[in-house]
């Protein structure tokens, strides 16, 4: 998925379409946002400014592309 370097974080978010038994016309709807650290960080990271790597794998919910495949790299020093 991706590596940090300690000190750095990285947001996932992904999402899903979940079906009921076979012949059960019901699904439900999941949307993941997972932050990680490599180390110590600020307890505020995680929500104040970008990530250091971010991974978007939503799609659709009925097939294509929502966000970008890319790993994307913040600009930000350090």
């Amino acid at each position: 998925m991706f590596t940090l370097a300690p000190g750095h974080v990285g947001r996932y978010r992904a999402n899903f379409r979940f079906t009921g038994c076979a012949g059960e016309p019901s699904w439900f709807y999941e949307e993941w946002v997972v932050h990680v650290s490599n180390g110590q960080v600020e307890p505020d990271r995680f929500i104040q400014g970008a990530p250091d790597r971010d991974v978007d794998d939503r799609v659709h919910l009925y097939g294509g592309r929502h966000g970008q495949k890319a790993i994307a790299i913040a600009d930000r020093p350090g």
